[in-house]
């Protein structure tokens, strides 16, 4: 049987999926915030991860290159952590129909 804080997070996961999928321009803004946060890691990524493979093979690996590569491990955790963090906060309380602009009127 699952815990009650099994049960809470996922009924979490499908709301924010629903409001996200419901709503095109929410989805089309998550796209794009998660293609320029997540784009330009994940090619560095794709880069490097090749010659990290011939090195381990080789049995070349220091423990400098150890070192950053748990740092750049736990850069990645915390971007997405912060990119699913933006994703609620922005499902929660943007309103991408009312444009800031007409909120911030002037009057005479």
């Amino acid at each position: 049987m699952s815990s009650p804080a099994t049960v809470i997070a996922r009924t979490q996961v499908r709301r924010t999926i629903r409001t996200v999928v419901g709503d095109r321009m929410k989805l089309l803004m998550m796209a794009g915030i998660a293609l320029l946060a997540l784009g330009p890691v994940t090619a560095v990524g794709l880069l490097i991860l090749p010659t990290f493979g011939e090195e381990v093979a080789t049995g070349a690996v220091d423990a400098p290159i150890a070192l950053e590569i748990v740092s750049g491990v736990t850069a990645l955790v915390w971007l997405f952590l912060i990119l699913m963090a933006g994703i609620r906060t922005f499902t929660a309380a943007a309103n991408l129909r009312d444009s800031a602009c007409s909120q911030l009127q002037t009057t005479n």
